[in-house]
């Protein structure tokens, strides 16, 4: 094998600008059995289990590492959207398929219940409340309004500035069956889209958003039937009289659109359909000065009896399209290639009814219709993480997500909401625990910048203390004992071992990079242990209740035992040089010189100095 030198030199002639420092710290991480020497095999496991290592972490990196919590909403209808308001005291708004309406605080303890079924202000004798069907419901922050699209060719709009004010509609859209709507603003330009139950593409575009609002209010009128302004679709298209708006209305596909969202990056809409059959990418580029906008629609068809597009998203950083399919697998697309996929996610069994894209974590989430979900990492699509929401109603599917990516909270519903609190939120850092169980010790590597801890539970855990994230974790409880009790943490004299002893009081020796054990001494200790010093391969150890020093050689034989009336029980120990400083629980603190054994300077702390 080789050792440091013979290592830095073969490693400088493959990277001349490598340091030493560098080539220590990888020297060290190679060196599997910790003889300061490394060779070919130790290499190969070192690169096989390099990754590996990361991956096997059970809590500790993961997006999610707690379970949901589940709030009943007393609704038997499912929800159809969640919703989430941004620094609003009433942070959350639900809406159910019957249309009612529920406004939540933050921990979803208190509600405020609206049924939008009631659109009158007053309600006549013998007054039967009409059922509504809704199809989609759309949050507009720029506005401070929310859109509810029904089953009576209609979209009404309502102000949610004020919890009063959503008994009141602001105005409606007739005459076209709006199934799925989404809104996007960039700067002073504000886009609302509509799929309908006949395949068509609605586009409504505001120049001036903030201004003029998201139609032209000159267009909307009051009629006797209804309390509220309205405006037909057929009257929002006609946008050549106002230069501040414009419209498109475009047919894609023969199928009911269940899912449009607009891809700001390409400027483009994607839909999907009830059947699954179809995806399209529909690239709509608005301008003011142009009379009307440039279009082009590109259609995605299943292959034979195959239907791949049940839901999809975007990510702007890998480029790619993520669509989850009927039968469970999803498949990661290259945007203007419709004939072939780029490769297939196997995760689901059953139908994938959600996919959504969070772009701070650069992670994709899909949803299958038995409630699973699956966490993707963007570009390498590896299967991060899998969770299920056990809480929810066992026979109906996720009707609802809301992926709060910006706090990183994580909501799904069907007639039950389930919140989950990821890393990064508030919460989370609230509740979050290194360990399942105490702590014992703690020790800092100044060469790796790493901090290794251990609980009582017998889990070892190594932290970059750079990234703040785990980057091993091992367990060294005895085979016959349930829990390792109060353990012990030390270093060898070279920082390459980590020694443990636990409560079967042996004394192990592991490599704390790849969390292997290398060696059992022969020693066993009478009680806890308090310190332990190594010096010059002897070990010096004091246990719990004793006065007593052990002085063990480096296979762990005991060679010398040796105290002092001046020791009570010993609490820790340190070394400088060739002398030991032992100090007392009664506040003693005397120095040794190890090779006469004889104490040369004696302090009693509990005196002033």
């Amino acid at each position: 094998g080789l050792d440091m030198d013979e290592f830095y030199e073969m490693m400088a002639q493959i990277n001349t600008e490598i340091t030493k420092e560098e080539v220590r710290v990888l020297h060290m991480k190679i060196d599997t059995n910790c003889d300061r020497t490394v060779d070919l095999g130790e290499l190969l496991h070192y690169l096989l289990q390099r990754n590996e290592q990361a991956e096997t972490l059970d809590y500790k990196n993961i997006l999610f590492p707690y379970d949901f919590t589940y709030t009943q909403t007393h609704c038997l209808k499912p929800i159809v959207k969640m919703i989430c308001r941004s620094y609003k005291s009433y942070n959350y708004i639900t809406v159910t398929t019957n249309g009612t309406l529920k406004y939540w605080s933050n921990d979803l303890k208190i509600s405020k219940c609206i049924p939008l079924q009631e659109r009158e202000t007053t309600t006549p004798a013998y007054h039967h409340t009409p059922k509504m069907h809704v199809f989609d419901v759309l949050y507009i922050s720029d506005l401070k309004m929310l859109a509810v699209s029904t089953s009576d060719r209609e979209i009404l709009f309502y102000n949610c500035e004020q919890f009063s004010d959503l008994t009141r509609i602001k105005f409606c859209i007739l005459e076209e069956e709006f199934t799925a709507m989404d809104y996007y603003c960039n700067g002073n330009k504000g886009i609302f889209a509509c799929g309908d139950s006949r395949g068509f593409l609605f586009v409504y575009v505001s120049y001036y958003i903030h201004d003029n609002g998201l139609f032209n209010k000159k267009k909307l009128q009051r009629t006797s039937l209804r309390h509220y302004p309205t405006v037909t679709v057929s009257s929002l298209l006609c946008t050549n009289t106002c230069e501040n708006f414009d419209s498109l209305k475009i047919f894609i596909f023969d199928d009911i659109c269940t899912q449009v969202q607009y891809i700001p990056s390409l400027q483009s809409f994607t839909m999907c359909g009830t059947t699954s059959k179809f995806m399209a990418v529909v690239e709509c580029m608005f301008d003011q000065e142009r009379s009307e906008p440039a279009v082009n629609a590109q259609i995605y068809r299943s292959p034979g009896n195959h239907r791949f597009y049940k839901s999809v998203a975007y990510s702007p950083w890998s480029r790619y399209f993520l669509t989850g399919g009927m039968s469970g697998v999803l498949r990661v697309w290259f945007p203007h290639k419709t004939k072939s996929y780029e490769r297939e996610l196997l995760g689901h069994k059953e139908t994938v009814s959600h996919v959504v894209y969070n772009s701070i974590e650069k992670m994709f989430v899909s949803i299958s219709i038995d409630k699973q979900i699956c966490f993707w990492t963007d570009g390498d699509w590896n299967l991060k993480q899998r969770i299920f929401p056990s809480g929810l109603i066992p026979t109906a599917p996720i009707t609802s997500v809301c992926y709060n990516i910006h706090n990183n909270e994580f909501y799904v519903a069907n007639s039950v909401i389930g919140k989950c609190f990821g890393r990064g939120t508030n919460v989370f850092h609230e509740t979050l625990k290194s360990h399942c169980m105490p702590l014992c010790s703690m020790l800092y590597h100044g060469i790796y910048k790493q901090v290794i801890s251990v609980c009582q539970k017998g889990i070892v855990t190594v932290w970059d203390i750079l990234t703040g994230k785990a980057v091993m974790e091992f367990d060294i409880t005895p085979s016959k004992h349930k829990i390792a009790g109060n353990t012990f943490l030390s270093f060898d004299e070279v920082n390459r071992k980590l020694i443990t002893i636990s409560c079967d009081r042996l004394i192990k020796h592991w490599n704390f990079n790849s969390g292997e054990q290398l060696e059992i001494l022969e020693a066993t200790l009478p009680n806890d242990v308090t310190s332990i010093v190594l010096m010059n391969d002897v070990m010096y150890i004091s246990t719990k209740d004793s006065s007593k020093i052990l002085q063990l050689n480096s296979n762990g034989k005991l060679m010398n035992e040796f105290e002092h009336f001046l020791l009570n029980n010993i609490s820790s120990m340190d070394h400088h040089d060739d002398k030991l400083i032992v100090a007392s629980s009664n506040g003693n603190i005397l120095t040794w010189d190890l090779e006469t054994l004889t104490v040369l300077y004696y302090i009693n702390t509990t005196n002033n100095p």
